[in-house]
């Protein structure tokens, strides 16, 4: 987009989408809604592979590159993991680079405990879906009967979250609303609170041991609508002017700021400070 010998110093979006169904052998296309988290991961790998040299960074990876580390146990006997051809996890910490992180949302009832009646739409905070990676925290694979804990060990310059809001069982695909509440400037993934154990992020790139990591949202993508017939729609800081803007396919319009933070996100982009 910023090559030199470029007539234009932009490009269409036509053209973006054409690019990007040939590189992808029209995996992405137009006219065909897709996963966002799955095409940014595409979108991320690619480009990093692309401008790849011999050393393994670039700009890229020193942007959106984080790293890890990951503990799996199993739950089950060896003899149970064995007739399933799963291996057994010595339970050490294995170190893993990331270019966006998972949140999982907590489980939503149908119905209040003990009556009929429906429940308001829950809400959980930004800090409380973290402690999936405070390192003690576990999450649970009832399926392949592991447990495994996460520990965050560099954060990124850009750091992509993904939430975990879709569901498939043996018939459906079902969504879940829960509100994820946060603050749009300031939101510091190193002391949010006592209990969340991210506090004392290590990175080796840094001399300063301790750094306070405060990042603030620059972008968004939300769903609106069931689990299946829904849109997607970005949200996005005009820098400049600190408005912020709606973008669904070519239409874009200016939002109010409280509606971000009041939109069911799917994936949140946040800046470090």
């Amino acid at each position: 987009m910023w090559n030199p010998k470029n007539f234009k110093g932009h490009v269409n979006p036509h053209e973006v989408m054409q690019a990007i169904s040939t590189a992808s052998y029209k995996m992405f296309k137009i006219g065909e809604q897709k996963d966002p988290a799955l095409f940014l991961s595409w979108l991320l790998n690619s480009l990093h592979s692309y401008i790849s040299t011999k050393k393994k960074d670039n700009i890229i990876s020193d942007l959106f590159r984080g790293s890890l580390l990951t503990r799996t146990e199993n739950l089950m006997s060896k003899e149970a993991a064995m007739k399933k051809e799963l291996s057994i996890s010595d339970g050490k910490d294995t170190p893993k680079p990331f270019w966006m992180l998972s949140l999982d949302l907590p489980n939503v009832p149908l119905y209040k405990e003990g009556s009929g009646e429906l429940i308001t739409i829950p809400q959980t905070s930004l800090e409380t879906l973290f402690n999936k990676f405070d390192g003690k925290t576990p999450t649970d694979d009832t399926r392949a009967g592991t447990r495994t804990t996460y520990k965050i060990v560099k954060l990124p310059k850009y750091l992509i979250l993904a939430i975990k809001r879709f569901v498939k069982n043996d018939f459906f695909v079902e969504k879940n609303n829960t509100l994820v509440s946060f603050t749009l400037k300031d939101i510091d993934l190193s002391h949010c609170k006592t209990e969340l154990k991210i506090i004392y992020v290590v990175d080796v790139d840094h001399k300063e041991k301790g750094k306070s990591y405060k990042y603030s949202l620059i972008a968004q993508i939300v769903h609106d609508g069931k689990p299946v017939s829904g849109t997607y729609k970005t949200h996005v800081l005009q820098k400049v002017t600190g408005q912020w803007i709606e973008i669904q396919d070519l239409n874009v319009l200016p939002i109010m700021q409280q509606m971000v933070s009041l939109s069911e996100a799917y994936m949140l982009v946040l800046e470090m400070q």
